[in-house]
């Protein structure tokens, strides 16, 4: 689907944002390690592939499923209720979920604005 909307991609921008501030308290909170480079320098962490990555060693979060449930919504595909909203969500690039490439394609306009 084709569409664009400011109002889209500022939802795009503010779940994320949830979901990096989340997944870095749950990092922190639950004994996530520190990470080092080559050189043995302490090196920024990433949300996808330093914390949820071991968020999903720790809980297998990226293949936990969502049942949606709800009389309202009239699925043509009984698979369609079932999702897995951070299947591949420690992955980067055009192996990562298709929402973490929507917030980078986002976050690059935002930041070019």
């Amino acid at each position: 689907m084709k569409v664009y909307s400011m109002y889209i991609a500022d939802l795009i921008m503010r779940i994320v944002v949830e979901i990096e501030s989340l997944s870095k308290e749950l990092y922190k909170s639950n004994g996530g390690p520190d990470v080092y480079d080559d050189n043995g320098n302490m090196r920024d962490l990433y949300f996808d592939t330093d914390f949820i990555n071991y968020l999903n060693s720790q809980w297998n979060i990226c293949e936990r499923e969502i049942i949606v449930s709800c009389a309202r919504f009239n699925f043509t595909n009984a698979n369609n209720k079932i999702i897995k909203p951070l299947h591949k969500a420690n992955k980067r690039g055009s192996s990562s979920s298709k929402w973490n490439k929507a917030y980078q394609a986002v976050k690059q306009i935002y930041v070019i604005n």
